[in-house]
């Protein structure tokens, strides 16, 4: 289902496992693009369809009584922000024109004048022409507004010549490239078939490190302190970074637009895996398009948050946290690359791993030990294996 198309009766056909999984998707597009910017238009969008149709979602959830007990950015957006005025932009204009004006000395000269006219015409109460004080006050401010005006009138003819010469330079590039285009095609029917096959076809081999294939990690500042009776806690939020290594291996080189990870989703999970942030290279986010020259490599690493399920409290996500260890034992992670060859056709590479649950269900079990959180721990455990799961995460902390 197309988001622009979600209308009340559509959704209140849906259960409340697909409502909920539409949810993720608003919640995964906003993150992603929207949360943080002016962006108004992304992915074929606009931010106010996207958020007039989470509202229409909202209301829909809220009807049928379905909790969130986490707040995303998106809900933030809509709820916490107040609504901009449509005459704020008029006033913004106004307040930067105005601005404008006081900067010209005459508008100062005749605010004097004005003033004089009146402490002669109701202080001094003297017989003098004060309609002559009136006129040089009026003068004075029209003369500062035509020269506002005309500053205004330059800048904007100036924008004009700029935008024309953008063109011609545009016209100039177009033709060039047309002529480089026909040079290619010539050179390429020279070079027989199957040559031209092997030398042309791009080729990417994406490869995980081995031993060192993924990370996962708590963030840290998700967690609140504890108030004076000691029963706050908020479950963190955590992060999964994947390592990877991109190697052309073909006889072209190619310039990368997009490097995204995904992974597989189940309606068992207690996490959200949500979509990738910009990937790295050397501690650096890399700029794209990415130049990949022939049998370069590009080691790479890249970041996905996991947000505990928001449908679940703190309570509901511990007790389910080891039967998901038990029913799902790894999840499938998917990396997938956009590259655009020299002919300007864009190729799709991919590649799929398993990543292991286990590991990020130790770190929350360790992160309560340390916090105390024994209710957590206890809903967590099942009575025979409390004592065995235990003593297996403070050997597994002796060791390291």
């Amino acid at each position: 289902m197309r988001i622009e198309n979600i209308t009340d009766k559509q959704l209140k056909n849906l259960p409340e496992k697909e409502l909920g999984r539409l949810r993720s998707r608003f919640i995964n597009i906003f993150t992603r693009y929207f949360e943080g910017s002016d962006v108004q238009k992304a992915v074929d969008i606009d931010r106010r369809v996207l958020l007039t149709k989470y509202m229409t979602l909202r209301s829909e959830m809220d009807g049928r009584g379905i909790k969130f007990f986490r707040e995303t950015p998106i809900d933030r957006e809509i709820y916490n922000n107040p609504r901009k005025n449509p005459m704020s932009e008029i006033i913004k204009r106004l307040w930067s024109f105005i601005i404008l004006l006081l900067k010209k000395w005459i508008i100062w000269l005749s605010l004097i004048i004005f003033v004089i006219g009146v402490f002669f015409e109701f202080v001094i109460l003297e017989k003098t022409p004060s309609y002559i004080f009136w006129i040089l006050a009026i003068v004075g401010f029209l003369w500062a507004n035509f020269q506002v005006y005309k500053k205004l009138y330059i800048d904007c003819e100036e924008l004009e010549k700029n935008h024309k010469e953008l063109k011609i330079n545009h016209k100039e590039l177009e033709k060039s490239y047309e002529e480089l285009k026909k040079n290619y095609e010539t050179l390429e029917k020279k070079i027989p078939k199957k040559d031209r096959e092997l030398i042309i076809k791009p080729e990417l081999s994406i490869m995980v490190l081995e031993g060192n294939e993924y990370t996962y990690s708590l963030l840290e500042k998700s967690v609140k302190n504890r108030n004076k009776a000691g029963n706050v806690y908020i479950v963190p939020d955590a992060s999964i970074e994947l390592h990877f290594r991109i190697k052309n291996t073909g006889t072209i080189n190619l310039d990368i637009i997009s490097i995204e990870s995904a992974y597989e989703s189940f309606t068992e999970l207690t996490w959200d895996f949500h979509l990738s942030t910009k990937p790295m290279e050397k501690g650096k986010a890399v700029c794209f398009p990415r130049l990949l020259e022939s049998n370069e490599i590009l080691l790479c690493d890249i970041n996905n948050s996991i947000w505990p399920n928001s449908s679940l409290n703190d309570a509901q996500f511990a007790a389910r946290l080891l039967d998901i260890d038990k029913s799902i034992r790894s999840i499938e992670a998917i990396i997938t690359i956009e590259a655009r060859d020299l002919t300007g056709k864009i190729q799709d590479f991919s590649l799929k791993t398993k990543v292991a649950i286990r590991p990020l269900v130790d770190f929350y079990l360790s992160k309560w030990q340390e916090e105390k959180q024994t209710n957590l721990l206890r809903l967590a455990y099942s009575d025979s294996e409390t004592r065995k799961e235990l003593t297996s995460i403070k050997n597994k902390k002796i060791k390291k």
